[in-house]
């Protein structure tokens, strides 16, 4: 790290140190400190940033993200309970959303990625398994109602991307997740 990142590193965290009681409460995604004041970078450039997509409170809301003019990528996240593949209730209502958006964008989605997480407890070849095992069941839920199996895809990755820290119950169920990543063009010819 050179000289010019230390000095940035150094000015973010007394920024962070000196708020005292500051809280991460996400407003456009970014952190803000006691007094509503915008927590961000040294070059005073960036905003800290909340590095979870969807949490569980609004997991039904589309995360959309536009990527170039014609391309539009779409991001949820379905949970899970401890050492479980079992789709709960709650994440139908998100996989339904999915098929629902699926349904009425056919022609235009090119591509539906399920991504399978776990949490950091047990050992990362259990956990690979476990976070494949759950992409797995939502990729059925969605090829059984309705999706074209052609354009669904699974990846998994156990407990190497965490969205929350593993060391509270908390952030531990919000890793228990799978990502559903869907890729469309506006009105793409066949």
């Amino acid at each position: 790290m050179n000289k010019s990142s230390k000095f940035a590193m150094f000015i973010a965290l007394a920024t962070i140190a000196y708020s005292g009681n500051s809280y991460a409460l996400e407003t456009e995604n970014c952190w803000h400190g006691q007094y509503g004041n915008v927590i961000k970078n040294g070059t005073n450039e960036l905003c800290w940033k909340n590095n979870i997509i969807n949490s569980q409170e609004n997991f039904s809301e589309l995360s959309t993200n536009k990527i170039k003019s014609n391309k539009i990528v779409i991001k949820k996240s379905i949970f899970f309970d401890f050492d479980s593949s079992n789709i709960k209730t709650e994440s139908r209502i998100l996989l339904n959303e999915t098929i629902d958006y699926y349904k009425s964008n056919k022609n235009n989605v090119n591509k539906i990625t399920t991504i399978g997480h776990s949490d950091s407890t047990g050992n990362e070849s259990y956990n690979k398994r476990l976070s494949e095992r759950r992409a797995i069941e939502a990729e059925k839920y969605l090829a059984n109602n309705g999706i074209d199996s052609k354009l669904l895809e699974i990846n998994s990755f156990g407990s190497k991307i965490p969205i929350a820290s593993n060391d509270t119950p908390e952030g531990r169920s919000k890793n228990r997740r799978v990502d559903i990543e869907i890729i469309s063009e506006k009105n793409r010819k066949n």
